[in-house]
């Protein structure tokens, strides 16, 4: 950032804020999606888990 808060780039170029908004959206998006992607592998691992009897009264 500049003295006067603006964000800079790399060069030392300011980007229009609609860009600014544009990448910002892309990485929530991502993140997002990303995020979907840890949750549902982590409830595959608990099903997994589940059904090796993790449900069942055998181990009493």
């Amino acid at each position: 950032m500049t003295a006067e808060g603006s964000p800079r780039t790399d060069s030392g170029a300011q980007e229009p804020v609609g860009d600014l908004i544009q990448h910002a959206s892309k990485q929530l998006s991502r993140l997002f999606h990303d995020e979907l992607r840890l949750a549902q592998a982590e409830m595959t691992q608990k099903g997994k888990r589940f059904g090796r009897g993790g449900g069942t009264d055998r181990h009493r």
